[in-house]
């Protein structure tokens, strides 16, 4: 289930006609998503379990190398292994359940 709070901004956006508002929470969240990327470069290291969202989809990957602006991950689509360079801004970092 939502957090209450995500489905009422969610509602929000869905019910509002006003153009400049949807372009500020745009903006808003781009610039959001730009910041989380940047401090999620200095915090990856290879190794790192990953979830990239891309497509509409989520994939788990493996990062095995961290660039200035992307990712190098390992990735197994069907039993096969693919490397894929991948920017920050699709890659959020899984929570490992590690005490």
């Amino acid at each position: 289930m939502k957090d209450v709070i995500l489905q009422d901004v969610l509602d929000y956006i869905l019910k509002c006609k006003d153009n400049d508002k949807l372009v500020e929470i745009n903006q808003l969240l781009k610039s959001k998503l730009k910041s989380n990327a940047s401090r999620l470069k200095y915090e990856l290291k290879p190794g790192d379990k990953v979830k990239v969202n891309g497509t509409g989809k989520f994939e788990s990957g493996v990062v095995t190398k961290v660039n200035k602006s992307r990712a190098v991950l390992d990735v197994m689509i069907n039993d096969i292994k693919y490397s894929y360079t991948v920017p920050f801004t699709m890659i959020s970092k899984e929570v490992s359940n590690d005490s």
